[in-house]
């Protein structure tokens, strides 16, 4: 007996978990207050800017990080050929002032915003559409998600 998962219920689970990862915690894996968006309201322009190593990144960099990858990978899903992508363009941001940490979200938000597009515009799984890449948007934004917490944790106890 072969067991499926509908496609139209495996898109909402993922559409879930997209949200859930940035936008307003559902209690899928996430505790109250602990989306990606919810967090980078709490986090100033100043903290923002500082990375907690010398060699380690900013939540700026962070968030423009997001930001590049879920753009690159929706091309990827789109079978946009974008060359030889330069990955280490993706942690440019690193000291930001108040409007730019705020248009640094924006651009966040409005890049996620095409992707769930781009997730809800998907009519089944296939090489354009494939649900390897469209998962890794999610985990990969969410791992990112914990990354800015921990510097966030460490830069407000520096004070």
């Amino acid at each position: 007996m072969t067991h499926q998962i509908p496609f139209e219920v495996a898109k909402k689970e993922i559409a879930e978990i997209l949200e859930e990862t940035f936008d307003k915690v559902k209690g899928i894996y996430l505790d109250g207050g602990t989306s990606l968006f919810e967090t980078l309201s709490t986090v100033s322009s100043e903290e923002a800017s500082v990375p907690i190593t010398a060699s380690g990144t900013s939540i700026a960099a962070q968030v423009d990080h997001i930001r590049f990858y879920l753009d690159a990978n929706r091309d990827y899903i789109r079978g946009v050929d974008r060359g030889r992508i330069d990955w280490k363009q993706s942690w440019r941001e690193n000291e930001v002032s108040p409007e730019e940490w705020q248009q640094l979200i924006l651009n966040l938000r409005e890049e996620r915003d095409r992707f769930v597009e781009l997730l809800n515009n998907f009519e089944d799984w296939t090489k354009q559409a494939n649900l390897l890449d469209t998962i890794s948007a999610v985990v990969h934004s969410a791992y990112h998600l914990g990354a800015i917490r921990q510097i966030l944790r460490v830069v407000k106890e520096r004070g």
